[in-house]
């Protein structure tokens, strides 16, 4: 059977909200609260949803909407575009926090942990957090030496490190041929 796109994406935030939020919630608790909220299943056709096996009723949706928490957008955007969205969120945190950093530095540490977090436990972390600094930076006119730098902290990899200093060394330069 063929499902639909944003039925797959129900069935991988299901997935990722229980195991994530809920870490305590089994298949057979899922079926049962969405039993509870009138929509009749049972542990297995939780999963075939989360596999993106399984038609979705809109009902249905609505109740795993209901028993997750969440928005009917949270719920059928793809996960890697809310994962975008989510570290578009937290590089604007940075930003701020940078500011204000006499004023917030627990903020900018959290938010650096949040970064950290993503790039190191999440499939494809790395790639979309370095894509979604690139782009947010550019995005705020800043250079690549900033880019390099909250890289450089948030995974601590020695790759960054050299891109900071290789691109130092480059500015160095510059100014010395300027004078």
């Amino acid at each position: 059977m063929t499902t639909y796109r944003y039925e797959q994406h129900i069935g991988a935030n299901l997935r990722r909200l229980r195991e994530r939020d809920h870490p305590d919630w089994s298949l057979n608790k899922v079926a049962q609260m969405l039993t509870a909220r009138g929509q009749t299943m049972d542990a297995t056709a939780v999963k075939r949803i989360e596999e993106g096996r399984r038609r979705i009723k809109f009902d249905e949706a609505v109740a795993i909407r209901d028993i997750l928490g969440v928005d009917m957008d949270e719920l059928t955007t793809s996960p890697e575009l809310l994962q975008r969205r989510f570290l578009l969120d937290l590089l604007k945190d940075v930003l701020a926090a940078d500011k204000e950093w006499r004023v917030a530095p627990e903020m900018r540490k959290l938010t650096v942990y949040h970064l950290q977090h993503i790039a190191n436990e999440t499939t494809g972390g790395r790639e979309a957090l370095e894509r979604g600094v690139s782009e947010w930076a550019a995005s705020n006119d800043l250079s690549d030496l900033y880019t390099a730098m909250i890289m450089h902290e948030v995974t601590q990899d020695a790759e960054w490190d050299e891109r900071v200093r290789t691109i130092l060394r480059a500015k160095r330069a510059a100014r010395s041929d300027d004078e």
